[in-house]
């Protein structure tokens, strides 16, 4: 199943409503800096810190700059972002809903009708043979949705990507 449509028709609307949008990386900067800053401090004269206190201080400075270390080199040279309103920043939540063949029928019409709090609202199946790829705000102000079936080994869309705005 490919959501990559769903995400280039929420991003072509026509008001900019969903942006693109990489999460800030300034906490793990800082977080560095911070490691850094204390694995200096641990390596002061061994009259002000113990031994003990200097060598948990270097631990924790050595472990926060790995960490945050690693988290940057992985998101530094993102080029992709996740699907944000412009208007407040809001992240969109991506779901996918799994339902029986058996309620085929009911669910495009939900979809075509815009029904978000019907479609997940419903008890989710085990037996994923309908899935409904949706992508919406908290407050379910914005949805945009599709539906697909697995025929052939394979998921295929049998709906149209529905975009809901309220």
């Amino acid at each position: 199943m490919n959501d990559k449509h769903i995400r280039k028709a929420m991003y072509a609307l026509p008001d900019g409503v969903v942006v693109r949008r990489r999460k800030p990386i300034i906490p793990f900067l800082l977080m560095f800096v911070a490691g850094f800053a204390l694995i200096i401090f641990s390596d002061l004269d061994g009259e002000v810190l113990s031994h003990n206190l200097s060598l948990g201080i270097l631990t924790a400075g050595v472990t926060l700059t790995v960490i945050s270390g690693m988290v940057l080199s992985l998101r530094f040279p993102q080029k992709r972002g996740a699907p944000a309103m412009s208007d407040t920043g809001e992240y969109l939540i991506h779901k996918e809903y799994n339902f029986d063949r058996s309620m085929r029928a009911d669910l495009l019409q939900w979809i075509a009708a815009g029904d978000i709090e019907k479609i997940i609202s419903q008890k989710p199946v085990a037996l994923q043979s309908i899935v409904v790829s949706m992508y919406r705000t908290q407050d379910n102000r914005f949805a945009a949705m599709q539906a697909y079936e697995f025929v052939e080994l394979e998921f295929k869309p049998i709906s149209e990507i529905k975009i809901v705005r309220r």
